[in-house]
């Protein structure tokens, strides 16, 4: 359903996609950062570091957030770039919740060492020759999409 209407007072209410971002963390090396998810949805398998978007937030504050949340690490200075959008359910407490996952990328400074935190495990340098035999790895459909289009584009 894209709509709901109140038959008694006439307020529609809208259905719209959550904004989520996720970010392609490169460290002039020819790696890219994953991170492994601490908790459900697909608890343990890869990701990217990213979220939602909070209000009032744009998407690239959003990415710098999630970057210092979940590993640590200031990435204000960094320039971003949108690889990628696409759609997805994200299952969250119970409820599905529709998201437009928008996905970047960026060269992260030399010496950047990422420290897991937040809802993430583990942080996993992967060689991006390496980065194809993954890709079923990442367990969210939208993140897995990105994978493959950034391998098309970078690799």
């Amino acid at each position: 359903f894209k709509s709901k209407r109140c038959p008694s007072c006439g307020f529609t209410y809208y259905h719209n996609a959550a904004a989520a971002v996720a970010v392609f963390l490169e460290d002039g090396e020819g790696r890219v950062l994953a991170c492994r998810r601490a908790f459900e949805p697909a608890k343990g398998t890869l990701d990217l570091i990213g979220g939602f978007v909070d209000p009032g937030e744009s998407l690239t504050d959003a990415v710098v957030r999630e970057v210092r949340e979940e590993c640590g690490a200031d990435i204000s200075s960094c320039r971003l770039s949108l690889v990628a959008s696409h759609p997805n359910v994200y299952t969250f407490g119970g409820l599905d919740v529709n998201t437009c996952d928008a996905i970047f990328r960026t060269v992260v400074p030399a010496g950047f060492a990422p420290v897991p935190a937040d809802d993430v495990s583990e942080c996993i340098w992967i060689p991006l020759d390496e980065l194809p035999s993954r890709v079923h790895e990442f367990g969210l459909d939208s993140i897995r999409e990105a994978v493959e289009d950034y391998i098309r584009e970078r690799c």
